[in-house]
């Protein structure tokens, strides 16, 4: 019995590290825009301190998860002419179920977004 309670009281203990590790998440990530669209990222925390920016072309934009945000699942919302969706966040990980489509997300870190772009994976015809 002591084996087993020791056992669960590890399994808590390793939890809760895991979800502070991920409350410290308070960093800059990056949006990498490979393709040739600008692209708009909008949520509470923002790109270069601002609640919604746009990112050119073939450049690379600053996120800033803030710890002045209080709430550990916020709405943060993706655009451009070839894709439009929003998501929630838990923290710094994006929340997804699959294919995500012209972006990929938490790649190569969580918080990070890349899109699509180039000939190893070419974006969508624009829609608007």
């Amino acid at each position: 019995m002591k084996i087993l309670t020791w056992l669960f009281s590890l399994m808590a203990f390793t939890t809760v590290l895991a979800d502070a590790a991920s409350a410290q998440c308070f960093a800059v990530r990056h949006f990498y825009n490979n393709s040739d669209y600008t692209w708009s990222l909008s949520f509470k925390g923002g790109c270069h301190g601002l609640p919604y920016c746009t990112i050119a072309p073939h450049s690379v934009a600053a996120i800033e998860y803030s710890p002045e945000i209080p709430i550990p699942m916020l709405p943060i919302v993706v655009n451009s002419r070839v894709y439009s969706q929003g998501f929630t966040m838990r923290f710094c990980y994006i929340m997804h179920s699959g294919n995500t489509g012209a972006i990929a997300v938490n790649d190569p870190a969580e918080g990070d977004i890349q899109t699509c772009g180039g000939s190893s994976w070419p974006c969508p015809k624009p829609f608007r």
